[in-house]
Parts: structure tokens; C-alpha cells; sequence
């Protein structure tokens, strides 16, 4: 059976709709937390720099949101460049120093949504960091070991990183 041009335009317009939800949801769910969040805070805030900073990661979440990939479009390289990027300047508004070390060459064949998750990961981590600890200085290593990816963040601060050698 050959499709006729009225149901080709109708299949093409149902692949458009549908399209157009699936990246509400994605807008929806990523601003959903950061956004609400930070504006909140921002709004709440007594101290002048604090709310300025507030409304820098607000606007660099919206920046993100709305110009990163959605999906096949992924790239390894300039996604993790982006996270790099938004870390550092979220810790560093807050005083707080990144080091940031990465595997020479990017794993051969990452998925897109791998790659999509590992960003969300970071950037859920950074909102931990400022929200909840009282680091100075932040290292995040990321390796490949065999097919595995293994991300590891610490707090390099010399009061924890005594506390932690002396237990």
C-alpha cells in the first residue's frame, strides 16, 4: 500500500508534534530544578553578590538548556567542555577552585545518552557542592577503564583532606 501525499504530510506533521514534546519534556525537566532553585534563592537573598550569583547560574542553566544537544547530537568533546565550563564558573562565583582531569583521547563509541547523562550527573553534583559542602577546592577526575567510565569528584580542601588522612 502506497502512502498518498495528504498521509505523508500527516505522518510528517505527527513526527513534528511529537518532536516538539519530547523537547518540552526535556526543557520542562531540566529547568525544572536549577531554575526554580536558584530564582528562589535569588529571590530570598538578602546579600547583594549572593542574588548575583543566583541569577549567573540561572541564566547560564537557561543558556545551557536551551543550546545543548537533545540526544543523537552529542558530541564527547564539546559536551564535557560545556560541564568544564559551567562547573568552573558556578564554583568559582562561590570561591571555590576546580581542577578538572580528563582521559587523553574520549572512549572509542560513547553513547549520546551516556554522554547526556554523565553532563546531568555533573551538573546535579555541582548543585550539591554549593548547596551543601564547604569546599575550597574541587577536583574531578574522569577515566576510562575499559568499556566503564568512572568519575570521581573530592573535595581537595586542606581541612578535609587532613580529616580525611587522619581517620
Amino acid at each position: 500500500m502506497d502512502a498518498t501525499a495528504p498521509d505523508l504530510r500527516s505522518l510528517a506533521r505527527d513526527a513534528y508534534e511529537r518532536g516538539v514534546v519530547m523537547e518540552r519534556k526535556r526543557i520542562a525537566g531540566d529547568s525544572h530544578d536549577n531554575l526554580g532553585a536558584n530564582l528562589l534563592s535569588a529571590l530570598h537573598s538578602r546579600d547583594g553578590a549572593r542574588k548575583d550569583a543566583y541569577i549567573r547560574e540561572t541564566l547560564a542553566d537557561l543558556r545551557a538548556i536551551v543550546t545543548e544537544p537533545t540526544g543523537q547530537d552529542a558530541d564527547w568533546a564539546e559536551t564535557l567542555a560545556g560541564a568544564r565550563k559551567e562547573m568552573a564558573e558556578r564554583l568559582e562565583a562561590r570561591g571555590i577552585v576546580l581542577a578538572w582531569a580528563m582521559p587523553p583521547e574520549p572512549p572509542a563509541e560513547v553513547d549520546a545518552k551516556v554522554i547526556l547523562s554523565l553532563r546531568a550527573m555533573l551538573r546535579e553534583i555541582t548543585n550539591n557542592i554549593v548547596k551543601h559542602a564547604e569546599a575550597h577546592n574541587v577536583r574531578v577526575d574522569l577515566a576510562c577503564e575499559g568499556p566503564h567510565l568512572v568519575l570521581a569528584v573530592e573535595d581537595r580542601s586542606e581541612e578535609h583532606t587532613s580529616e580525611l588522612q587522619s581517620h
